[in-house]
């Protein structure tokens, strides 16, 4: 058996049922949650597929073969500056973020949706007297307008993206800056998230965390099921404590 189907396996047989799946814990166990955007709450990751290689390419640059997975775990403006630095490109790092963003900016105004259950999840929260939070590594306007276009931005007490704190989400500096504006408790704060690399650093920083399946983490599926303390397999079957 290949080794990543044999781990599978093995966490199906031993871990999973330990484990709280589909289920969100309620106001007796977390004051409040630290939701990330995309991937998340947002059927969205499709729209950023390729978009710094495909940025590289209009420059007449073919872009290395992990480039775009590095920069996806960056703030927007690290992975501009990044892309100005190991080519040598003439553009401003801000010039360049704008210029990347600009083909995805329409998706986000007119095609881009929470997943679905998202909405009946995040009203029941709020109804429990939870706090709710975001904090993305993605643009706030596009956040912003996502969230409202869903009828859920106002469920929300404030967004907070990796790009205002200035660092991405291998630190926890993002989750720690939220926390403090929360004003609960580490320990009763849980931070939910879709990639491995940010539930690792919320994980380590001392957070609750629950993991969200999403197709384009495919790979990461099973070590989410091990690390997270809950995990999502899909919002619509979702349970919450009470």
């Amino acid at each position: 058996m290949p080794p990543q189907r044999q781990l599978q396996s093995e966490i199906q047989r031993k871990v999973l049922p330990l484990l709280k799946h589909n289920f969100l814990p309620g106001k007796k166990t977390v004051d409040a949650i630290i939701f990330d955007a995309d991937g998340t709450l947002l059927d969205s990751l499709w729209a950023w597929e390729h978009s710094a290689d495909n940025f590289l390419r209009t420059q007449g640059i073919e872009p290395p073969a992990d480039f775009n997975a590095n920069v996806a775990k960056m703030s927007l403006m690290d992975g501009a500056r990044l892309a100005k630095s190991q080519f040598n490109l003439p553009q401003s790092p801000e010039e360049i973020l704008r210029l990347t963003l600009e083909p995805i900016r329409q998706r986000y105004y007119k095609e881009i949706n929470p997943k679905a259950g998202v909405k009946e999840i995040l009203f029941f929260l709020h109804s429990q007297g939870i706090k709710l939070c975001i904090a993305t590594a993605s643009s706030r306007e596009f956040t912003e307008v996502a969230l409202k276009r869903a009828g859920v931005f106002d469920l929300f007490d404030f967004i907070i993206t990796c790009d205002e704190v200035g660092v991405g989400k291998r630190n926890p500096a993002v989750y720690e800056q939220a926390l403090q504006k929360l004003g609960t408790q580490k320990s009763r704060t849980l931070v939910v998230e879709d990639a491995l690399y940010a539930v690792q650093t919320a994980k380590q920083a001392g957070f609750l965390t629950a993991a969200v399946k999403d197709e384009h983490s495919a790979k990461d599926q099973p070590m989410l099921q091990l690390l997270a303390d809950y995990y999502i397999q899909s919002f619509s079957e979702c349970r919450v404590g009470k």
